[in-house]
């Protein structure tokens, strides 16, 4: 099953989402703790688990009213879903990475309107460096060495 076409008409649209719910379930035994967890109610919860399993052909939990039990496909299931979401947030940290560390060359374009009616026919670069830091850098190790 491709989970970008299988899921394109539920009301989630993503496989991380009632994944995440099933892990809960899992961890916490119950549907209204889960829930509660992640701040959606438990009908919710119970809806998520629902499509879930839809989607996987396979009932994960047999519920009553008043208690949830674990089907043996549910312990199976457990261990890859943990799988996926550990590496669902090695790659959103690996993004937040690049994100607050940015490399690379910068590039500004500004319009001059006083420069510019002064000499249409003058293009005018601008180049900024902040060389204080590569200084100081350089005078700590300087200063190390003596």
């Amino acid at each position: 099953k491709n989970p970008l076409t299988a899921l394109s008409h539920s009301t989630f649209g993503n496989l991380a989402i009632p994944v995440r719910m099933f892990v809960r379930v899992y961890e916490l035994g119950s549907m209204s703790a889960a829930g509660r967890d992640i701040r959606v109610s438990a009908a919710v919860a119970s809806s998520r688990i629902g499509e879930l399993e839809k989607y996987l052909g396979i009932r994960l939990f047999n519920r009553t009213t008043r208690s949830i039990q674990p089907t043996e496909q549910r312990r199976i299931f457990y261990s890859g879903a943990l799988k996926v979401l550990e590496a669902l947030e090695e790659a959103e940290a690996a993004v937040n990475e690049v994100t607050l560390n940015p490399r690379g060359s910068l590039h500004i374009s500004a319009v001059l309107p006083s420069y510019r009616t002064l000499n249409e026919k003058v293009r005018l670069r601008v180049f900024y460096a902040t060389i204080w830091a590569v200084y100081s850098a350089h005078r700590s190790k300087a200063s190390e060495r003596e």
